[in-house]
Parts: C-alpha cells; sequence; structure tokens
C-alpha cells in the first residue's frame, strides 16, 4: 500500500480555492485523490443513533384523536362570589403570581395554601378543592429566611383553623444555590406521594440569570413536566417589573406564555393597606377581582369586592362585606353607645367627606372618647359600619366617593339597608 503523502498548497495549487489554501493546507489527501471530493462529501452525525429520542413512541403517545374520551383536569383552587365560581388551577397546570416586591404577594400564597389544605372556602373567596386522592401541598420558599418562612407556615395555620396540617410540607430554600434548589424540588416532587399543589415562592430563584432565553425556557419546561408527569398544580409567584406591571425578564415572558392563570396583585390607590387580586389572563372564566388588608395579629381579612364595573373601594361597583365583628379589646366596651357617640361625632357635625378623612375622623373620635386605636383599626370601623348598614359611600357627578351616616332610629335595628354603591 502507498503512503499517504501531505498534502502541500504548491502541489495542489489547481484544485484548491484561494479561500481554502489557509484553512486546508494541512489535510492529507491520498495519491489520486481530489481536495474537492473531500470537502463535497456529505457530512456525516457524530450523535449516536441511542441518544435520540424515541420518536415512534411519541408519536403513539402524543398523539390526540378525536375518537378518545379525555377526562376534564381536577379542579384545585376556584374564587367565588355568589352563585358564580371561576376556575383558577386545576391539576396538569401551573399558575402564576405576579406583584410589585414586598406588595404582600406572600399574603396571597398563604389564603390559597390555607384554603388548599382545609379544603374549604377562605376569606368567603377562595375554596380549596384537591382530590381526595391527592392532598398533599408543597410549599418552597426561595427569599426569605427560616423565621420568616416559620411566620408564613403560623398564618396558614391559623386561617386554616389547624394547629399543625397533617398534608402541608414547607421547605425554606434561601441559603441553598441555585442548581441545588431546583433539583431539590425535582427530587422531592418525585419521592412524595399524593401531591395535589406545589408552590414555589420565588420562581425568579431557580435562574441565574432572569433575562437568559434558555435558561427561562428550561424553567418553564420544568414547570410543564412536573405538572404533566405527576399531574399536580404548581404556583408560582414572581416579581412586576419596576417601572411597569409586566413580569419580570424573559422568564416572566415565558411563564405569562405557559401559564393557565396569570394573577395580579396590586395596592389599592385610594389605601395602600387594601391589597387587589385580579385575573390577568385565564384559560377559564375570569373571576371577580376582591380585596384585603392585614390586621393587627398579621392575618389577611377580606374587605370588600371589586367588579368590572369599578377599580376601586367607594366607587361604583363596590361592595363592602362583613369580614369579622369588632372583638372586645379593640374598643372597649364595644357598645351601641360606643358606636352611636362615634357616628355622631364624625358625621352629625360635620360635612360628608372622603374616604381617607372619614376614617381619621374615626379615629380621633375614638380617641376623643378615650379609646385611641392604630389607623388600620379605623378603617376597620368604617368598614364595619358600612356592612352594618350604618354608612354609606356616595358618588357624586364628579370627584371621589363621600361617605354619609344613615339615619337610623336603632343602631342595633337599622332601617335602611345598604346596597351597593
Amino acid at each position: 500500500m502507498s503512503e499517504v503523502q501531505p498534502f502541500t498548497q504548491a502541489a495542489n495549487q489547481s484544485q484548491v480555492p484561494k479561500q481554502q489554501g489557509e484553512v486546508t493546507k494541512n489535510i492529507k489527501v491520498p495519491p489520486g485523490g481530489s481536495l474537492n471530493n473531500l470537502t463535497s462529501a456529505p457530512a456525516t452525525s457524530n450523535v449516536p443513533t441511542t441518544d435520540l429520542p424515541d420518536f415512534d413512541r411519541i408519536r403513539q403517545t402524543a398523539r390526540v384523536k378525536p375518537s378518545e374520551q379525555y377526562e376534564r383536569p381536577a379542579v384545585c383552587l376556584t374564587v367565588e362570589e355568589g352563585d358564580s365560581k371561576s376556575i383558577v388551577a386545576t391539576l396538569g397546570n401551573f399558575s402564576l403570581l405576579i406583584g410589585k416586591a414586598k406588595g404582600g404577594k406572600t399574603f396571597t400564597i398563604t389564603i390559597a395554601v390555607a384554603a388548599a389544605i382545609k379544603q374549604d372556602l377562605v376569606l368567603g373567596c377562595i375554596r380549596g378543592t384537591l382530590p381526595a386522592d391527592r392532598p398533599i401541598v408543597l410549599y418552597f420558599d426561595t427569599e426569605q429566611g427560616r423565621y420568616h418562612v416559620w411566620r408564613v407556615v403560623k398564618r396558614i395555620c391559623a386561617l386554616s383553623d389547624m394547629a399543625e396540617p397533617p398534608n402541608l410540607q414547607v421547605y425554606a430554600l434561601r441559603s441553598y444555590p441555585t442548581q441545588t434548589r431546583r433539583k431539590f424540588i425535582d427530587w422531592l416532587i418525585n419521592q412524595t406521594p399524593n401531591i395535589g399543589l406545589v408552590v414555589i415562592d420565588g420562581v425568579r430563584d431557580l435562574v441565574y440569570d432572569i433575562n437568559d432565553g434558555q435558561e427561562a425556557t428550561e424553567i418553564a419546561n420544568d414547570l410543564l413536566r412536573w405538572t404533566e408527569e405527576k399531574r399536580i398544580h404548581i404556583l408560582t409567584v414572581l416579581h412586576q417589573n419596576k417601572g411597569d406591571t409586566n413580569a419580570r425578564g424573559h422568564l416572566g415572558t415565558e411563564l405569562v406564555n405557559k401559564a393557565e392563570t396569570v394573577i395580579t396583585l396590586s395596592k389599592d390607590p385610594y389605601d395602600r393597606d387594601v391589597k387587589i387580586v385580579a385575573p390577568e389572563f385565564c384559560r377559564d372564566k375570569e373571576f371577580s377581582p376582591f380585596s384585603f388588608a392585614i390586621d393587627e395579629q398579621g392575618l389577611p381579612y377580606r374587605v370588600g369586592d371589586l367588579n368590572s364595573s369599578s377599580q376601586f373601594p367607594g366607587q361604583p361597583g363596590h361592595t363592602v362585606y362583613p369580614h369579622r365583628r369588632l372583638k372586645p379589646g379593640k374598643l372597649t366596651p364595644a357598645t351601641m353607645e360606643t358606636h352611636e357617640s362615634i357616628l355622631a361625632k364624625v358625621f352629625n357635625e360635620q360635612e360628608p367627606t372622603g374616604y381617607a378623612e372619614t376614617w381619621r375622623r374615626i379615629k380621633g373620635a375614638a380617641e376623643y372618647l378615650g379609646q385611641p386605636i392604630t389607623d388600620a383599626l379605623a378603617k376597620e370601623v368604617l368598614t364595619y359600619y358600612q356592612s352594618q348598614g350604618w354608612v354609606r359611600a356616595i358618588k357624586p357627578a364628579k370627584g371621589y366617593p363621600v361617605y354619609s351616616r344613615i339615619t337610623t332610629d336603632s343602631l342595633s335595628d337599622p332601617t335602611t339597608v345598604l346596597k351597593p354603591v
């Protein structure tokens, strides 16, 4: 066999284009061979065929046939208002809650988790309906330290009326590396039987760069894979941009596109203590926005409902609901005489005014009576008076609503019932 001779530019000048000379001058060509034959040969793949997906299996399992029957995904969370019910979360999908930093997103999550583990209505609007064979809820917090995560757990216990819920597992993952968090979540989801709901409070902390398109796609694919393979629902939480209300980064864009439901949380511009929960995108019927505030024990409570005809409390379309009775010790004694005195001082001698000035008057009246209260409690008292039919908000032709007293013979037996304004 003849020896292979090294290819040189001089020996093959007529066969080598000038632009190929520098690149190919060290290639060895057998005698009688041609560089053109080498460069025009079809490329062969270096990927072993055993590494390719089983496309035949995918063809069989992924095809959707009209002759087959498919069950509707089991529902795990709904938002209810009277006879109206809107599906928020179903097994086999994931949803996304977005809002500004420190805006109350975790408080919203605690309401949903409490409803899920209790399998009942919480705050009069969110109902948990996990299937009986999938009662387990996994909660992963990637942002807060163990103490603050413990406070979240205690809040969930209080809202669900369970000292130690047997179907709730909560994990604080802030101190772990990014990939460890992600791999642990994957491992636990696959190791835990009977899961119905998974919460990832801080999905941003599962990627290195929130604007990396590949990482965003990988996380979205993980969520889709976990929900599909394990037949669970995953509720994720992500910040909004500082300059607008869009979900942050490429990650936010990717999750919004793939989510079953996108929910926004915002602060009421008329009362920064009130949080408004509203649907952004829904595959099912959109639910009516609702609002809540935080009491002195750090627990969320319902303060009203916002339907499509209004965005702000006090304007047409806002209905006030009694969220709770004033407890002894807050206005002590919280008798009808006490309320009558406050109402008289706030309304009888002064012209009707807006929301902020009205609750400030209530605070001043309580202090005048020797019972100083906080701003938050003053707002609660105003809401309570509305729910009892003692005070109403009237929307003038121009400007903001004003609050006035509804005249009654007796506070214990109001002659006028508050109607939605």
